[in-house]
């Protein structure tokens, strides 16, 4: 990124002046991969995913990813079990989090 004075700023590629984005698909590899790396740059993390690419042992709130990546950070994920096509649940969470940025990883 140029500032216009001929020094370079480093940058991380997100241009949101927030630090906290919404991750759909987010406890799949990629995605799951993806949000390890957001929190290790300082960012909070809302994770949606309907857990079909994903091991969640049964009684747990959240998948296995997700849940060894917060242990290997020490820091917190919020995250919502649903299926992207159930727009009432949906609706929900963006009442919660709206309006954040977001990456999508769902397939």
């Amino acid at each position: 990124m140029n500032s216009g004075n001929g020094d370079s700023e480093p940058s991380d590629g997100l241009k949101s002046e927030s630090k906290t984005l919404l991750v759909t698909g987010g406890a799949g590899y990629i995605g799951s991969h993806t949000v390890l790396e957001l929190l290790n740059k300082d960012y909070e993390v809302v994770v949606v995913d309907n857990c079909a690419n994903a091991f969640k042992e049964e009684g747990t709130n959240m998948p296995e990813s997700l849940r060894r990546i917060q242990k290997m950070t020490g820091k917190q994920i919020t995250f919502y079990i649903l299926d992207l096509c159930n727009r009432s649940l949906l609706q929900k969470v963006f009442q919660k989090v709206y309006p954040l940025p977001g990456m999508n990883f769902t397939s």
